[in-house]
C-alpha cells in the first residue's frame, strides 16, 4: 500500500535490474506498484553483515522503505521485506523471457507512467510463467499483447487492407500485415513472408480470449520478435532490442 510522510515512502516494487555503486553499494532499476519505474539505492547493500543480503535479486518482490529529498530523482532504500522469489521456481528458457520483459520495460520507461497497470502485469507474469503449464513462449506473448495495449500501441493481427483475421505477410513500412488475397507483386520485396506457424501462433494469441497450446519453432520466434521491435521502433521512432530472446530456442 502507498504511504507517504514528508520525504518517506513505503510501496511495493519488482528489481528488474542491479548493479554495484562504488565499493558496497547497489544501484537498482525497481517497477514500483505506485510511483513506476524508479531507481533506488542500497547503500552499503554488498557489505557482508548488510540487511540487504539476498533481497536486491532480480525478480524478486519486495515491501519497500523508501527516503528521498524534495528534488532527488534517486530514492533511498532503508529497509526491505522481501514478498516473493520469482527466480528460483524459474528454469532457464523462462528467466530469457523475463529478462526480455524486463527490456522492453527499460526501453519504454518514458511511456510508463506512474499507474499501477505495470507492476500489476508484470506481477502476473512473473507468478504465472511460475506455474504454466503451457509453452512459456506463449504466456511471453499473451504478457506482450497486455503491454502494447497499456502503452496504447496494440498491436492488430488482421490485414490492414481487408480487416480478415487472416494474413501471410508483414508489411513494416504500415505496421502491419496483409492476406494473400491483398498481397500484390510489386509490394514483394517490402514484406515479411510469414511461416503459417507463425500466423497461426500470432491469431492465437491476439484474437482468442483463451490461449491454445501449440508448438513453437525457433523461426516463429525470430519472426515474432523482428515484427514486435519493428512495430515499436514504427510507433516511438527508437530503436529497440531484445537480447534475451537470442538465446532462446536454442
Amino acid at each position: 500500500m502507498k504511504a507517504e510522510t514528508g520525504n518517506y515512502y513505503y510501496t511495493e516494487g519488482i528489481v528488474l535490474k542491479r548493479q554495484p555503486y562504488r565499493e558496497s553499494s547497489l544501484l537498482c532499476r525497481v517497477l514500483t506498484k505506485d510511483f513506476g519505474l524508479v531507481s533506488i539505492m542500497a547503500t552499503g547493500a554488498l557489505k557482508e553483515k548488510s540487511g540487504f543480503t539476498g533481497l536486491l535479486e532480480q525478480f524478486n518482490t519486495l515491501q519497500l522503505d523508501l527516503y528521498r529529498t524534495p528534488r532527488g530523482e534517486i530514492f533511498n532504500l532503508r529497509s526491505a521485506q522481501l514478498l516473493n522469489r520469482s527466480r528460483e521456481r524459474m528454469n532457464y528458457q523462462k528467466t530469457l523471457l523475463v529478462n526480455a520483459a524486463i527490456e522492453l520495460l527499460l526501453q519504454s520507461d518514458f511511456a510508463l507512467g506512474e499507474g499501477e497497470e505495470f507492476y500489476l502485469l508484470l506481477s502476473e507474469y512473473l507468478n504465472y510463467l511460475e506455474k504454466t503449464e503451457y509453452h512459456p513462449f506463449l504466456i511471453f506473448l499473451r504478457y506482450i499483447n497486455r503491454f502494447l495495449i497499456l502503452i496504447g500501441i496494440p498491436f492488430n493481427a488482421v490485414c490492414i487492407k481487408c480487416n480478415r483475421k487472416e494474413f501471410s505477410y508483414f508489411f513494416p513500412q504500415e505496421d502491419g500485415f496483409l492476406c494473400s488475397s491483398c498481397y500484390r507483386p510489386v509490394l514483394s520485396e517490402n514484406l515479411l513472408r510469414l511461416q503459417d506457424d507463425t500466423v497461426d501462433l500470432l491469431l492465437n494469441i491476439f484474437n482468442l480470449p483463451v490461449i491454445e497450446e501449440q508448438q513453437i519453432n525457433r523461426e516463429s520466434v525470430e519472426e515474432i520478435k523482428n515484427i514486435l521491435l519493428i512495430h515499436l521502433t514504427n510507433h516511438f521512432n527508437k530503436p529497440f532490442h531484445l537480447n534475451s530472446l537470442k538465446d532462446y530456442m536454442n
